[in-house]
């Protein structure tokens, strides 16, 4: 029995899964996207799914084979955008993740996608070390009305940014 127990000591210990809280709910703002022309349309399904699936990797896969100039403009530019942070933030690259969100000008977006990406900017500044940053974002998060309200409560609870944010 002491065997067993020194050999499971020493198996590697893999990362836990990111929390839940990590992945955004997948909602109308997302799927009124999936109305697009075939084979985007069909490989932002199968992004979603993955993504619905807790899947960052696949989501990331499908997301780089969408070609379409539209992927890049608009609304579903920023979608694209969002999903890939996201998912970039899910495999530990937080430094992509803001990069890739970068672009992203808040006054720009609609309340909606402003608290996405705030969420996401918030996610990959406290998870790459850059306290002040996340502290911005999440205490900016706290003052909008938002269907994440309950994520953000949750991080101001646990007292990543002390109390009160």
């Amino acid at each position: 029995l002491a065997a067993v127990l020194v050999l499971l000591m020493l198996l590697p210990k893999g990362e836990p899964p990111p929390s839940p809280e990590y992945w955004m709910p997948i909602d109308s703002l997302f799927n009124s996207f999936r109305k697009l022309a075939s084979t985007e349309a069909d490989l932002f399904d199968q992004a979603l799914h993955a993504y619905s699936r807790r899947d960052a990797n696949q989501t990331l896969e499908f997301l780089e084979k969408i070609e379409a100039p539209e992927a890049r403009k608009g609304e579903f530019g920023v979608c694209i955008r969002v999903l890939r942070s996201s998912a970039l933030v899910n495999t530990g690259q937080e430094t992509s993740a803001l990069e890739e969100l970068q672009p992203l000008q808040m006054e720009h977006l609609s309340d909606a996608w402003q608290v996405r990406v705030g969420w996401v900017r918030y996610l990959a500044y406290r998870d790459s070390g850059q306290h002040d940053s996340a502290c911005e974002y999440l205490h900016w998060l706290q003052m909008q009305p938002n269907d994440l309200s309950d994520r953000v409560a949750a991080e101001t609870a646990a007292g990543v940014c002390g109390s009160g944010g």
